[in-house]
């Protein structure tokens, strides 16, 4: 599965890559996880390590359902994108298959009824806040 075919299922995922860089502050240097696209945009003052970083994938499904998962890369391995978000998108799917059916039959349940009340508001007679019936 990748970022692609969930949103063609019409799912809406937003990925975020972090990544191990010391920052210059003053007389001082930040080490830590840094948005990718913060370090590209200030690459002269900072110095992004290859090693180490984190990447994030937040998934929501069309039947509302909301996933979040991470990938943490070693500080032994080199950082790589790609496989960041293969292994968090697992983690999504691995998350969203574990899910037991009766969580799903309640979710559907409680979808059905919210339809039903809002048709019923809907065929509702306003003065007398009756349901109307042929």
């Amino acid at each position: 599965m990748t970022v692609q075919d969930l949103r063609r299922q019409g799912c809406r995922v937003r990925l975020l890559h972090y990544r191990l860089a010391f920052l210059p502050n003053g007389t001082d240097v930040d080490v830590g996880l840094f948005p990718a696209s913060d370090l590209k945009a200030m690459h002269q003052l900072c110095l992004a390590d290859p090693k180490g970083g984190k990447t994030v994938v937040d998934v929501q499904f069309p039947d509302g359902n909301n996933i979040h998962a991470e990938a943490e890369c070693s500080l032994r391995d080199q950082f790589r994108k790609k496989t960041g978000v293969a292994i968090a998108l697992g983690r999504v799917m691995k998350q969203r298959a574990t899910k037991t059916d009766d969580q799903w039959y309640a979710i559907a349940e409680k979808r059905r009824l919210l339809d039903k009340a809002k048709e019923m508001a809907d065929t509702a007679d306003p003065l007398t806040r009756q349901a109307w019936k042929p």
